[in-house]
């Protein structure tokens, strides 16, 4: 059985929807009017992993989810934005954020909800009629948001010490990428595109590379940079 979501949280009968309530309440003060979509979607994501450290569970970005789909360059295994391990056997709890309702971020819950996991799923922005079965959690606060972007958002609202920025933080004073290569390359590709880019026979073209502002020959590690720094950037929610 089924609810069809029209923008309203169910009440809770279950550990999903229960926790789906709890990070609801956490999240419902944030207002994220005059950030651009990029901060707004930073801003929750770093929200909820303060959420659940504050639960005293450790917290994963990007983790590899149980849902495999085809791509161009073949079976590509999905990731996550957040996945929290609970101490005691407890499930882990996965967690996608979305700025609209994706079909692929439903898929990816239900997915882990069969695999035994708790699913929860964050809307920030928008109305979408989509059906969630109730193994999934949704914590819809675009009600309460007031997003309302503004080609000059404030800057980001987040603490120094945050989860997120910790997570992401570069691991050595100098990145892979140069200065100039940074300023150049606005859209970062997701870890997905990235897969996705690949050719037929595995690798990355030098013209692909040079888009994403990699030099040539690749550096060892330019991959987990790349991606690290799309997260950071607080990446455009996936159409």
């Amino acid at each position: 059985m089924s609810q069809l979501y029209r923008g309203h949280m169910a009440s809770p009968r279950d550990e999903t929807t229960t926790l789906a309530a709890s990070l609801y309440r956490h999240l419902h003060p944030l207002r994220l009017s005059g950030l651009t979509a990029v901060q707004a979607t930073r801003l929750v994501t770093s929200e909820t992993a303060r959420w659940a450290t504050a639960q005293g569970w450790m917290v994963a970005y990007e983790a590899w989810g149980q849902l495999t789909r085809m791509t161009q360059a073949g079976p590509r295994r999905a990731r996550l934005d957040l996945v929290c391990t609970r101490p005691a056997q407890q499930p882990a709890v996965a967690i996608e954020i979305d700025k609209h309702g994706k079909v692929w971020s439903l898929q990816k819950l239900q997915a882990e909800a069969q695999a035994g996991r708790v699913a929860l799923w964050v809307r920030w922005n928008g109305r979408t009629e989509v059906e969630i079965p109730e193994s999934v959690g949704l914590v819809d606060i675009h009600e309460g948001a007031d997003y309302g972007p503004s080609e000059r958002a404030p800057h980001s609202r987040l603490s120094a010490d945050s989860p997120a920025d910790r997570r992401h933080s570069p691991s050595t004073p100098g990145s892979l990428l140069s200065a100039p290569e940074r300023e150049r390359l606005p859209n970062l590709p997701s870890p997905d595109d990235t897969e996705a880019a690949r050719t037929a026979a595995g690798g990355f073209t030098r013209a692909q590379l040079a888009a994403w502002g990699v030099t040539w020959p690749p550096p060892k590690g330019w991959k987990k940079d790349l991606n690290d720094r799309w997260h950071t950037a607080g990446r455009e929610p996936e159409t």
